[in-house]
């Protein structure tokens, strides 16, 4: 299962490989565009050869909490045999959780545009007063003037 390591903001996942396939198969590789003057690193990941692609994304809000990770379990696997065959999702009920919890793909219920909407812009307007409260504190610092 995927091990979640939190760093500030920023979610690393330790992959590890549970069923004896090379996971440099599939793990994200980088390229840079040459189409922009500005280069952008475009990450990649490959699915192997016989493996279903994944319903859902890394990052991608569900009515269980936001996917942080996903696993294979290949057919013929002994895990596959255990728990059946397919992606299984690693899912944080919300952002601040340290709970991590397991779901197969057919169990997460995906959310209504509606939700999805409540949810980001929920999100937004409390970031929006954590900078109005950075301002304020900005101001206090510099005599009123939030110019430097």
């Amino acid at each position: 299962m995927p091990t979640p390591y939190k760093n500030n903001d920023l979610l690393v996942l330790n992959i590890t490989n549970r069923i004896g396939i090379n996971l440099s198969n599939f793990l994200p590789k980088f390229h840079q565009s040459l189409q922009s003057p500005i280069k952008y690193m475009q990450p990649m990941i490959t699915i192997p050869k016989g493996w279903e692609y994944p319903r859902f994304t890394l990052g991608e809000r569900t009515q269980q909490g936001i996917i942080v990770g996903l696993e294979y379990y290949a057919q013929d696997s002994f895990l596959a045999e255990e728990y059946g065959q397919g992606w299984r999702y690693a899912l944080m009920p919300h952002k601040n959780s340290q709970d991590l919890l397991h779901y197969q793909e057919h169990q997460i219920k995906t959310l209504s545009r509606q939700e999805l909407f409540s949810q980001i812009t929920a999100e937004i307007d409390a970031h929006q007063q954590q900078i109005d409260v950075l301002k304020q504190q900005l101001a206090n610092v510099t005599g009123g003037s939030t110019n430097g």
